[in-house]
């Protein structure tokens, strides 16, 4: 997993060889804040390392390596190039950039920065978007339909 320091924030994404790293991107298309709020979807992409935008640091960092094992490398890289340009429900507390590149790295969505984001899901709540929940159940389902790759 390579972790991208931005401003305020972590970033991470899946290393994918030959400089490339798989990021997942918001992708909010929205006339309204209301719409904004319930459009919030992030797409995944193919990115050179050195064109993402904002980046303070860059580090590898397979922080959950000691609790859970990590797939075998070549099955994460085959798993995080199916997910290539899909479109999925974005939740900075359930389903963020970190639960994306832990779902490829060990099949499991997870992440420290849930605990960062409390305040942002309680102002999407005031905006009535529900989609963590569905998030997180699209999150396992798309954990196991990969079991094949």
């Amino acid at each position: 997993m390579i972790q991208f320091q931005m401003f305020g924030f972590q970033h991470w994404g899946i290393y994918i060889g030959e400089e490339e790293v798989q990021l997942i991107h918001l992708a909010i298309n929205a006339t309204s804040l209301f719409s904004v709020v319930e459009a919030m979807k992030f797409k995944v992409r193919k990115e050179k390392i050195k064109d993402v935008q904002g980046v303070l640091k860059i580090a590898v960092w397979n922080k959950f390596d000691e609790k859970y094992p990590p797939l075998d490398p070549v099955c994460v890289v085959k798993r995080a190039r199916h997910m290539e340009n899909k479109v999925l429900r974005y939740n900075p507390v359930n389903a963020n950039c970190e639960h994306f590149a832990t779902l490829m790295r060990y099949d499991k969505a997870l992440s420290d920065q849930k605990h960062k984001n409390k305040s942002v899901e309680a102002l999407l709540g005031v905006f009535g978007f529900a989609g963590p929940l569905a998030l997180q159940a699209l999150l396992g389902s798309l954990a196991s339909n990969l079991d094949y790759l």
